[in-house]
């Protein structure tokens, strides 16, 4: 199983080739700011200079919104939060690629099938 900041690296280098000035990482989870994941951010600046954590959903869903249309996220969100969050979010043109950040991978590849922007 490939790192959080492997698969964006990977994501980064499939859909822009190098150029990482439009593209950000956008980060909804209810423990994002748990020790483990601030390393794992520390890890993400090194590669991509805006990383955005979020806690709550409609915190992240209103930011999401605002992103203008000429930029590019790639979104982390937890299972629990992915299942409301992805439906409403999925379409939109800021959002590159979707990584589920969770330990329960049969349950997630359930909901997450239809969604071809989830990697």
């Amino acid at each position: 199983m490939q790192s959080v900041p492997s698969l964006i690296n990977l994501s980064l280098s499939e859909t822009i080739g190098g150029n990482v000035e439009t593209f950000s990482v956008t980060w909804l989870d209810s423990s994002v700011n748990d020790p483990e994941n601030i390393e794992i951010q520390e890890k993400l600046r090194l590669h991509i200079n805006c990383v955005k954590v979020f806690e709550k959903l409609d915190e992240c869903q209103k930011y999401i919104e605002k992103i203008s249309p000429n930029d590019r996220t790639i979104f982390i969100v937890s299972g629990t939060f992915g299942q409301t969050i992805v439906p409403c979010i999925h379409n939109y043109c800021q959002i590159s690629s979707i990584y589920v950040f969770c330990m329960d991978k049969e349950r997630n590849e359930l909901w997450t099938k239809d969604y071809k922007k989830v990697c």
